[in-house]
């Protein structure tokens, strides 16, 4: 049995049909910079993986509409709209298995069709496997006798390393219908495996079976599998480009234990929760902010009425300011950072346009946070930006051998005909960019930071 317990949480993603994507697969690195045009593709990559993270039951579920992302219907994502069309949504992640604390690698593959009743989202076809099992579900369509057309579900798995098997698990088992009659039955100390099961309807297949509150050995099967999905969740997090302005006062609430969420709120509390208890989190989120040069200081300064305001010190020769009179970036950068904190380490944080109202200069400087943090705490991080100046500072790290070219993959997407074209461009250690498309080149400046590099050599 492999572990790894170096590797990030998200390894690989392909997607067909989905949105405007077309057989296309993604590789993620410690630092994935997803670049180019509007309405080009970039957001559809984050939330594909957002419609996973927020589905409790995936892979058997995909919820389009849920705690970070708000998807529509199959039609919403289907690609032009064609609902005839099956979707396509697989890769590869590393989790913690709930009963050890190496990381696995857990790859899936899941095809799914329109429900025509509530235009969700329904499983056609799924394999997940990992060093723990291997499950299968497809399915098949066939005239019945009166010549109506009907579905059929098949359900294989095999389980390894159970550690015991008790007879009276196996005599349960061999009593449901279903598994009676599947094929290549196993029962041994350390596997359990069986091939198509067949079920008339997912129901069936899902109420009757996996849900069953008898079935010992699905409930621990789906523990299994959930446990991995859970993981990612407690382990991710999503901050969106759209954050909420700060305010002159803020009510105090305790207690609370929630992630900031995508679009800033709850980073407030966080932060004074983490005052209060003078965490060591507070202090790295001073640090932080001198680093990328934002501030020196931030404080709460506690009000009547249970209110606060945020009180920042942006330089040291500076008077305190609430946070509604300094820079409005400050305000949009601040969630980006709590919510990274609040993850810690062997993590993942996506992020759309953190540069958003920020100088250009902590745009740069928040290459050199991400290198601290996949360095230090082995973070992983998909980041949808236009910042030029964050391109070009990590062209440069990799230039000084900050940064390895292994820790960082670029991809520029361009739409063509409907269709969003993904273009890897590669950041050499000397600097140079290869792979690019020149429409790269026309959306980016990169000519200052050619010129930055050439006097180096």
């Amino acid at each position: 049995m492999t572990n790894t317990p170096e590797r990030n949480i998200l390894k690989t993603l392909y997607l067909d049909n989905f949105r405007s994507f077309q057989k296309t697969k993604i590789d993620f690195s410690k630092i994935t910079l997803l670049t180019g045009a509007n309405s080009s593709g970039k957001s559809s990559i984050i939330n594909s993986i957002l419609s996973i993270v927020q589905s409790e039951q995936f892979p058997y579920f995909l919820s389009l509409n849920g705690k970070y992302v708000e998807l529509g219907g199959f039609e919403e994502i289907a690609r032009n709209g064609k609902t005839n069309n099956d979707i396509e949504i697989s890769g590869e992640y590393f989790t913690e298995i709930w009963y050890d604390r190496n990381k696995y690698k857990t790859s899936f593959k899941t095809i799914w069709e329109v429900n025509t009743v509530n235009d969700s989202p329904k499983i056609k076809e799924l394999s997940l496997e990992n060093d723990f099992l291997n499950i299968k579900i497809s399915s098949k369509y066939y005239e019945n006798e009166d010549g109506q057309k009907r579905q059929t579900y098949c359900l294989s798995i095999q389980a390894f390393a159970l550690g015991f098997i008790l007879k009276e698990l196996k005599k349960r088992f061999q009593n449901i219908p279903q598994i009676k009659n599947s094929k290549k039955q196993k029962y041994t100390k350390n596997v359990i495996s069986f091939e198509d099961a067949k079920f008339d309807s997912l129901e069936e297949m899902f109420s009757d079976f996996m849900d069953n509150e008898t079935n010992y050995f699905m409930k621990h099967i789906n523990h299994t599998i959930f446990s991995t999905i859970g993981y990612i969740e407690n382990k991710f997090n999503f901050i969106g480009s759209f954050r909420y302005p700060p305010q002159r006062t803020y009510y105090q609430k305790s207690g609370s234990k929630r992630k900031v969420n995508f679009s800033g709120e709850g980073y407030v509390d966080q932060l004074v929760e983490w005052e209060e208890k003078n965490d060591i989190k507070m202090t790295k989120l001073k640090d932080t902010l001198i680093d990328l040069e934002l501030a020196t200081d931030i404080k709460s300064h506690k009000l009547k009425g249970g209110r606060f305001e945020l009180k920042l010190k942006t330089s040291e020769k500076s008077f305190q300011s609430s946070l509604s009179d300094v820079g409005f970036g400050l305000s949009q950068f601040l969630p980006i950072i709590v919510a990274d904190l609040q993850l810690g380490s062997n993590s993942l944080l996506a992020v759309s346009q953190p540069e958003i109202h920020l100088h250009p200069k902590v745009q740069a400087n928040f290459a050199n946070y991400l290198t601290k943090q996949i360095n230090e705490n082995n973070k992983q991080y998909i980041i949808e930006s236009h910042s030029e100046y964050l391109i070009n500072r990590i062209r440069l790290l990799i230039a000084e051998g900050e940064l390895s070219t292994n820790d960082v993959k670029v991809y520029y997407l361009e739409k063509v005909a409907n269709t969003s074209i993904l273009h890897e461009v590669n950041f050499e250690k000397d600097g140079r960019i290869t792979g690019a498309p020149d429409s790269f080149f026309d959306t980016y400046m990169m000519d200052v930071m050619n010129i930055a590099i050439a006097a180096t050599e």
